[in-house]
Parts: C-alpha cells; structure tokens; sequence
C-alpha cells in the first residue's frame, strides 16, 4: 500500500517541500521498440515498468540479441517480449531531464 501512494504522488507531480527531493517519473514510448531495443532507454538506468499488470523497478542490461529487464524473474524479461503496458525512467533530482527548478 505505501508503495502505491508514493507512486501516486510521483505520478501526479505533487510539489510539497518532501517531493522537491522525490524522483520524477519519465515515460518511455513502448511504441518505438524495434525488435529488442529501444533508443530511449539507458543500460543501468533504473525504470519502473508495468509488466503483465504488475509494476517491478529494475535496470536493462544489453545482452547478445538486444535489452533486457532484470527486474522480472530470474533471468529477466526481453523487450520485444508481450506484456509491457508501461515504462518509466527514474530520473533522480538533478539529472538531465528531471524537473530541477530553484
């Protein structure tokens, strides 16, 4: 349960003092994986994906026929493979493409 409200609050965006340090959510467009890659996704990242209905944080790894999530399952999960419904890059306060402001 704690785990959902803070992704809700990450979700909405909230700006209270405690979020200023919270890290933003930044979706990645599944429609744009071609075979088992993707130009938007970083090895050792950290993501957010829903999977299958269930929500799981991890990182890709590039193996010999494209990215993999390690989050899922033992050996991980393809990224050509079905199921993906969302993903989310993490990007820490600070980062390029988090929402910095002073």
């Amino acid at each position: 349960m704690i785990v959902c409200k803070i992704l809700k609050k990450i979700l909405l965006n909230w700006q209270t003092d405690a979020d200023k340090m919270t890290p933003r959510l930044k979706k990645i467009d599944l429609s744009k994986i071609v075979e088992c890659d993707h130009p938007d996704i970083k090895v050792g990242k950290n993501y957010l994906a829903k999977i299958y209905g269930e929500m799981h944080a991890g990182k890709f790894s590039r193996q010999w026929y494209g990215l993999n999530f390690e989050a899922v399952y033992d050996a991980g999960i393809q990224l050509n493979s079905k199921g993906w419904q969302r993903l989310y890059e993490i990007v820490e306060k600070g980062e390029r493409g988090g929402k910095d402001k002073k």
